[in-house]
This record gives C-alpha cells, sequence and structure tokens, in this order.
C-alpha cells in the first residue's frame, strides 16, 4: 500500500495539470490569508499567522496551567481525607456550566492579551482604522 501511494504522490507532481492544479490552490489559499489579514487590521499575511501561532500557544499554557492547579486540587483533597465519592458527586454537578464559564474566562484573557499585543504591535483594530478616516 505505501509503495502504491508513493506512486501515486510521485504521478501527481509529474502530471502537468495536477502541478498547475496545486499551484492554483496554493494560490489561492494564500490570497484568501491575505484578504483576510487586511481585513482584520494587520499589515502582512505573516503578521496574522503570526498572532494566530501565539494565541493558540497562550491557549495551550493556559489550559496546562489549569490542569495542573486542578490536579493539585485532587491531590490536597486526597490528603485532607475526602472520599471518592464526594468527589463524583461534586463531579456530576454542574460540570458543563463550570466548563463553559472557565472557557469564557480563558477567552476574555485571550483577548485581553491579543488587545495588548496588537497595541505593541501597532496592529488596529476596526474602530480605530474608522476614526482615523473620519
Amino acid at each position: 500500500k505505501q509503495n502504491y501511494h508513493r506512486q501515486k504522490a510521485n504521478a501527481n507532481l509529474m502530471n502537468p495539470r495536477m502541478a498547475l492544479r496545486n499551484a492554483l490552490r496554493q494560490k489561492s489559499i494564500k490570497a484568501g490569508n491575505m484578504w483576510l489579514a487586511r481585513e482584520l487590521g494587520y499589515k502582512t499575511e505573516q503578521d496574522h499567522i503570526r498572532d494566530c501561532q501565539l494565541v493558540e500557544q497562550r491557549k495551550r499554557q493556559m489550559m496546562l496551567k489549569r490542569e495542573k492547579e486542578q490536579q493539585l486540587k485532587a491531590k490536597q483533597r486526597e490528603e485532607d481525607g475526602e472520599e471518592e465519592e464526594e468527589l463524583d458527586v461534586v463531579g456530576k454537578n454542574g460540570t458543563d456550566e463550570e466548563d463553559e464559564d472557565e472557557e469564557m474566562a480563558m477567552a476574555r484573557e485571550i483577548e485581553g492579551e491579543d488587545k495588548h499585543q496588537s497595541q505593541e504591535y501597532g496592529i488596529q483594530d476596526d474602530l480605530d482604522l474608522e476614526a482615523e478616516r473620519e
């Protein structure tokens, strides 16, 4: 099976129509990314991509931090002598609402950091651009 996929990939590279199709697809994706970056107030596509990657990295770090905090709390509860049954009851009550609240809080934190960082890099949002035009 692996040889078949390799042969098919090599055939696509040698086929001029497939090469043209891939080049046009890449060009279309790049144009779309550039348009989106301009619409969001970035100077270049790379600025937007970099910003998105930073947001994702912060989100992962915050999730890891929260998981560690939850693990520490669980260990403290076990050390304090709480039984697992009590943890199960607490876990069943309102878990979805708590998760949703945590996600909203994280989104607000990320949004606040993005605004701060966009000011550092000179990135303007739509409201700033409209105010300058007037």
